[in-house]
């Protein structure tokens, strides 16, 4: 009764494909172990629902731990069901990883697929990484208690199922229900017991609580509620009078609140746009699509597209339509950044207003720094919905390298304090320096060359494959060292780093002013693994060796119109 009331609940069967199977599986995985205490061969079902669960959602997958839980705790009476259970589930694993051609040596890497936990659970090749299971724990406990107990409504804030999976009227149960628990006992206590660790604990340890990540807890959660509402039941079920009078409205009340919610709050569109409106704004998709390789807006506005019966999502938009409420890229203003400085393809923004308000500040700035690469308009023939249209193709840089993850450099010299000694340097991750990277003309790294009259240089090694050629360069000068700012310096690639083929040379007379970019293209066909920046001995500088640089950022395009650098740092 609960969960057909539950607006959130009723959303995720909605909104979210395969959720509403991973449900399914882990409602079957639960039920039949449960009730395999009276019919043995039922554990043998709980094995074929809870291996369905490695080909949905991936918080559904501890489902599989839930028989052999529970069976552990009743071991005398259920160690025989234990044994059938682990034995078909192992049995499928073994058929399916044969089928599909997977190694048998680490099954329990089917419960950690790296492509579809990431940033779920702290586990990195197979390895929980416990100083991060830590901190997670600590950080979602805190945003868990807080949303459970309605204080500041977290984590959820601003997402359309905010404040909506507890309230109110049934949290009070909630508590009571699990005061409940730690005095109730048999099967019933245990199977809770299970569930919660497994649905609402375990789903804390991710980077991020959300609510396609926790929606399993619903479960046990809506269990501890019903615990909580039962001794109204058990106080009147002697008369029905009373228990229709006493218990059975407080049951309704909970689901009464939520059919309000869902009702006027979370199926209510936010615009009530016409069928003719809903029909334009499909129309200006399907329109701009095929010419505009990303269309973004805010998620508020989802009902406008995803929620649009006249528009239909097709597979071969997934990169451009469909992947557009990302919500960490809900200003204006860093997604232009991102997708002028990695995507280097052109983007529509939709946005209303009123009555959703925007960024107007970054829009004024695109408009600044970008020029005539922008452009504002109306979708005609609706009511308050804007477009803000970037042609980022024409900047189109594309940084092959500024601080990314999948990048070391070298240093051979010795890194100077402005005030203090020099030291080796060897082999070093990147953000080890962040000064070279941040952009910034304040911060700088002084370098001295290694030795007498031996040259100073730089190398970028990818640490995987590189899918794009470099071929332009930019350097930010010091505004307190350009003295010591280079005036010659030799590019190099190379596929392994032994071999280099000489691809440019970089002149820079006069001295330049303390906190300009100067940029440097040259031809470069191939994508190296493996690049070198070498300073001669004795020219790095006006006053000798040393070696003053404030940024390195390097790009695969050439031509540029507008100088990304410039737009990223303003």
């Amino acid at each position: 009764f609960l969960l057909v009331t539950s607006p959130v609940y009723l959303e995720s069967m909605r909104a979210f494909g395969y959720q509403s199977l991973s449900h399914l599986a882990v409602i079957l995985t639960v039920y039949f172990t449960v009730s395999s205490r009276e019919r043995a061969g039922r554990a043998a079902a709980a094995a074929v629902a809870a291996f369905s669960t490695l080909a949905l959602y991936v918080t559904a997958r501890p489902a599989a731990a839930f028989p052999v839980l529970f069976y552990l705790l009743d071991w005398k009476r259920c160690w025989k069901r234990l044994i059938l259970y682990l034995a078909v589930f192992a049995a499928l694993v073994t058929a399916a990883g044969l089928a599909e051609g997977r190694s048998l040596t680490y099954p329990w890497r089917y419960f950690t697929s790296p492509e579809e936990q990431a940033g779920l659970w702290p586990v990195e090749d197979g390895r929980v990484n416990w100083p991060d299971l830590s901190r997670h724990l600590s950080t979602n406990l805190r945003l868990a208690a807080n949303y459970l107990l309605g204080i500041g409504r977290r984590p959820f804030a601003g997402r359309d199922s905010a404040s909506r999976l507890f309230n109110r009227i049934y949290t009070p149960f909630l508590l009571l229900g699990l005061v409940g628990v730690l005095f109730r006992k048999g099967e019933g206590r245990r199977t809770i017991l299970i569930m919660i660790f497994l649905f609402f604990l375990l789903p804390l340890a991710s980077r991020e609580i959300q609510p396609r990540r926790i929606l399993i807890s619903i479960y046990p959660l809506y269990l501890l509620i019903v615990l909580g509402l039962s001794p109204l039941f058990r106080l009147f079920h002697a008369r029905r009078r009373l228990l229709i009078l006493g218990a059975l409205p407080a049951l309704l009340a909970v689901g009464a609140w939520d059919v309000h919610e869902f009702l006027f709050r979370v199926s209510r569109p936010r615009l009530n746009y016409t069928r003719s409106e809903l029909k334009t704004v499909a129309r200006f998709v399907e329109e701009n699509w095929r010419e505009v390789s990303h269309i973004r807006y805010y998620k508020e506005i989802d009902e406008l597209i995803m929620g649009n019966p006249y528009f239909i999502p097709r597979p071969e938009r997934i990169s451009g339509v469909a992947n557009i409420f990302a919500e960490e890229r809900r200003d204006p203003r860093r997604t232009l950044e991102i997708f002028s400085s990695a995507v280097g393809e052109d983007l529509i923004y939709l946005y209303t207003d009123p009555p959703l308000r925007i960024a107007h500040d970054s829009f004024r700035w695109a408009e600044r720094v970008l020029g005539d690469l922008v452009r504002r308009g109306s979708v005609s023939g609706t009511e308050n919905l804007f477009y803000l249209r970037a042609e980022l193709s024409r900047i189109a840089p594309n940084l092959v390298f500024r601080a990314d993850e999948f990048m070391r450099f070298r240093i051979r010299g010795r890194i100077v304090s402005p005030g203090g000694a020099g030291e080796n340097i060897g082999w070093t991750y990147q953000w080890s320096i962040p000064e070279l990277f941040d952009g910034d003309p304040a911060t700088c790294v002084l370098i001295d060359p290694p030795g007498e009259g031996e040259p100073i240089s730089i190398d970028f090694t990818f640490g995987q494959p590189a899918d794009s050629p470099v071929r332009s360069i930019s350097f930010r000068v010091p505004a307190d060292w350009r003295e010591h700012f280079f005036s010659r310096a030799d590019f190099y690639g190379g596929p392994d780093g032994d071999e280099w083929k000489p691809l440019a040379r970089f002149m820079v007379t006069p001295i330049p002013e303390g906190g300009e970019w100067l940029n440097f293209e040259f031809d470069n066909p191939r994508a190296w693994n493996f690049y070198r920046l070498e300073f001669p001995a004795g020219e790095p500088g006006v006053s000798g060796g040393r070696l003053a640089l404030a940024g390195i950022w390097l790009f695969d395009r050439v031509e540029r119109e507008v100088k990304i650098e410039e737009v990223l740092l303003d």
